[in-house]
């Protein structure tokens, strides 16, 4: 008869194991997040400056919608094993490289999209490509704290305005573009106070995408519903200000002090996030059963030996402390080549 061996307390030390292996993973990711922010200190210094602006408020709004997002999924560390992830130290050396040179360059909104990229770049080198596939949604969502509402909210105003007064100018009632407002033969709409609450488009959007994951699965379906958190509100305040001049040139001459105007233009975007709210209630899907993604990924585990881990946290750790200096030989450099190619020229 063939010889029958007992294991005694296999499951008691896989889990064991398991757990050791994520505390392993969760403490590389904190270590290498604290040195991220000591290295890339001054792009996030801009950041959080250019977020005191009313058009990127959202970033404050954001930020610990990201944070509630991550821990909302932290079970998942519990059903798969975090691993190595060498693709994730090639995007962590990529994305250091691109910083370096747009810091050289001055080039301002990439330094920030390469910092904020290097948050999920970090992640999937600590947990590996199975944990961090689980996460793509919440460290997709990081990129909201991009701080870019004044780069983008003043221009979708301006193109409201345009709209509208291009829709009047078919027909024969005399409408007068005036910086930010629209003027006719007896009365002023000021439509940068009557839509005031567009400058709250990027906060309107972070919420969406909350709103869109926790009631959708598919991709296309969750960034269908988040963005009719811009569309509807846009257009609430298009149709309310063209019915709005269009009651004016009516009943004649009729005076609104800007705090009604503003609570008029706030209680048309709220009736356009309703609508926005009811309308992803219509694409409302039932989440699934994720069986497929319980146990232990075991074949992309640590299981060659226990300092495995050690290796590309090392390396990513000295790539930071590396990076801050890197702009400043990068320009030493292109000026000493110059130089050469002065003397020798």
């Amino acid at each position: 008869m063939a010889a029958v061996v007992k294991s005694k307390h296999v499951f008691g030390a896989s889990s064991i194991k398991t757990d050791f292996i994520t505390w392993r993973a969760k403490f590389s990711y904190v270590t290498l997040l604290l040195l991220w922010g000591y290295a890339f200190f001054p792009t996030l210094k801009l950041m959080f400056e250019s977020a005191q602006s009313i058009f990127n408020q959202h970033c404050l709004l954001a930020a610990p919608l990201f944070l509630g997002l991550v821990l909302a999924k932290r079970s998942t560390f519990m059903r798969i094993a975090p691993s190595v992830s060498q693709l994730g130290l090639l995007l962590l050396f990529l994305l250091s490289a691109v910083w370096v040179f747009a810091e050289s360059k001055e080039m301002y909104l990439l330094q920030q999209v390469c910092v904020l990229a290097l948050v999920p770049a970090i992640f999937m080198l600590a947990f590996g490509y199975k944990i961090s596939k689980m996460f793509i949604f919440p460290l997709s969502y990081v990129f909201l704290l991009l701080p870019i509402g004044h780069l983008i909210i003043p221009n979708i105003q301006d193109v409201l305005l345009t709209s509208l007064v291009k829709i009047f100018a078919l027909s024969d009632l005399p409408v007068y573009w005036d910086h930010q407002s629209i003027r006719t033969v007896h009365s002023e709409l000021n439509l940068a106070v009557f839509g005031y609450g567009l400058t709250f488009l990027f906060a309107f959007l972070a919420i969406g995408f909350i709103y869109a994951y926790c009631i959708v699965i598919n991709f296309v379906r969750r960034l269908v519903v988040a963005m009719m958190f811009v569309l509807f509100p846009i257009a609430a305040i298009f149709l309310g200000a063209y019915i709005f001049l269009r009651y004016q040139l009516i009943i004649g001459n009729l005076v609104l002090e800007p705090t009604q105007l503003a609570y008029y233009g706030w209680g048309l975007i709220a009736l356009g996030l309703l609508a926005s709210v009811i309308f992803g209630l219509f694409l409302k899907q039932s989440k699934p059963y994720y069986d497929t993604l319980t146990g232990v990924d075991w074949q992309s585990s640590w299981k060659h030996t226990d300092f495995q881990w050690l290796r590309p946290t090392i390396i990513a750790a000295t790539v930071f402390a590396i990076v801050p200096w890197m702009p400043k030989y990068t320009d030493e450099l292109e000026q000493s080549w110059q130089l050469l190619l002065q003397v020798f020229g």
